[in-house]
């Protein structure tokens, strides 16, 4: 019975073993996938793990990136800090150099109080101006006590550039000042004589009241009590500069004439003039006019880094001139680069200032071409005073290119086809 048992035991396990056996050949497939499975994945690690280090060193850029950034942008912002501090330096400059101008303007105005002008008088050979004078006063003036009057000085001024062959005027410095103002409020026994007498002033104080009396003028045709005192127009009770002019008195009748297919302007009170106050921005810098704009480019392009800066805290276009004529520039200035820059010039002022926009439109509407009349300028002007109507009306008869004119008169032309 015991070996019986024995031999069902046996036959179990070898059953047992056959049915191990035959699984064998799956469980070696299986082994096998598994083994594949693990390649696999080890593959898949060694991909994941050259992402993950190239993840790493990318990140490890951007973070050197973001500190360079983070220490640009606070350079950055130290310099517009610093520029901020220089732009308000600048205004501060300039508001002191106004204020010194007018103070020093002032005092040279006062200097002069004392002085009176003789336009027309002739010119003799050995004369003697203090005779003369006094003739004048007393025959013409009807001033019988003025042969007594004391003169500090009395003679004969520079011939005038754009008519040199007239007579020169004759500056008088009287010693006292009552005697000076009772000979100013005679000078109306003058008319009808040839001889015309005015006030003496700074250079700058001049060329604006020069510039105020075809607004005068106008202003006198609408209330005939409109006067001049130094620079200033009293108007209506009120008191205007070349910048404050009212609505009322027409910018494009001031300081202008019109014959045929041209429209003739002169002096800084006529809006076309490069003198006229205009303010515009031009790259980021605020300029007070065309003129700023042109001698600040004129003396950059004469690498006069100083002047042109002078140029930039200076109000007066004729300062602005003054400044600009004293840099020694290129030939190439001339062929090109002065143009571009005055076409820049005027286009920014015209463009940013509505009214005188309208204005220039008004002219190319009427069918007008523009000209400069400057009796010291061949270049941008016609070298005609604005007075000499009969050769203002004959082209063969100017003396200059009218350039400012043509630039006007293209732009005039550009704008209208964008209105």
């Amino acid at each position: 019975m015991a070996d019986k048992q024995a031999l069902k035991d046996i036959r179990d396990t070898l059953d047992k073993v056959l049915k191990l056996v035959s699984v064998i050949p799956s469980i070696q497939t299986d082994l096998a996938t598994i083994k594949n499975d693990i390649i696999s994945i080890k593959a898949e690690q060694g991909t994941h793990t050259t992402r993950i280090l190239n993840n790493e060193n990318a990140l490890t850029f951007i973070n050197d990136e973001l500190t360079d950034m983070k220490a640009n942008v606070k350079e950055a912002s130290d310099k517009s800090s610093k520029a901020l501090d220089y732009m308000y330096f600048i205004e501060a400059l300039k508001c002191k150099t106004k204020e010194l101008n007018d103070m020093m303007l002032n005092l040279e105005a006062y200097g002069r109080r004392e002085n009176l002008i003789f336009d027309g008088i002739p010119e003799v050979e050995d004369e003697n101006c203090f005779n003369t004078v006094k003739t004048i006063m007393v025959e013409k003036m009807k001033i019988p006590g003025a042969a007594d009057f004391k003169f500090d000085r009395c003679h004969r001024l520079h011939a005038v550039a754009h008519n040199p062959t007239a007579p020169r005027a004759i500056i008088v410095r009287f010693n006292w000042y009552q005697d000076r103002d009772e000979v100013w409020w005679k000078r109306f026994n003058l008319k009808g004589s040839k001889i015309f007498l005015r006030e003496d002033f700074p250079g700058i104080v001049d060329s604006r009241r020069r510039a105020l009396t075809p607004v005068w003028h106008a202003a006198r045709a609408i209330d005939r009590k409109a006067f001049i005192i130094g620079d200033i127009l009293v108007f209506r009770g009120h008191r205007y500069t070349l910048e404050s002019l009212p609505d009322e008195l027409s910018l494009k009748d001031c300081g202008s004439k019109e014959f045929g297919d041209f429209h003739f302007f002169s002096g800084r009170a006529s809006p076309f003039s490069n003198f006229h106050r205009s303010p515009f921005e031009l790259d980021g810098t605020k300029y007070t006019g065309g003129e700023q704009y042109f001698q600040y480019q004129k003396a950059l392009f004469g690498k006069r880094n100083d002047i042109a800066a002078r140029i930039l805290l200076e109000d007066e276009p004729v300062i602005q001139k003054r400044l600009g004529d004293s840099v020694k520039i290129p030939k190439e200035w001339h062929q090109g680069a002065a143009q571009a820059s005055m076409g820049r010039a005027a286009e920014a002022k015209f463009t940013q200032n509505t009214k005188l926009k309208n204005l220039l439109l008004k002219v190319h509407r009427d069918g007008k071409k523009l000209v400069e009349c400057n009796p010291n300028d061949r270049f941008w002007g016609i070298g005609l005073h604005i007075s000499r109507e009969t050769e203002m009306k004959d082209t063969n008869k100017w003396k200059g290119e009218n350039m400012l004119g043509r630039c006007l008169t293209e732009l005039a032309t550009q704008l209208s086809t964008m209105a």
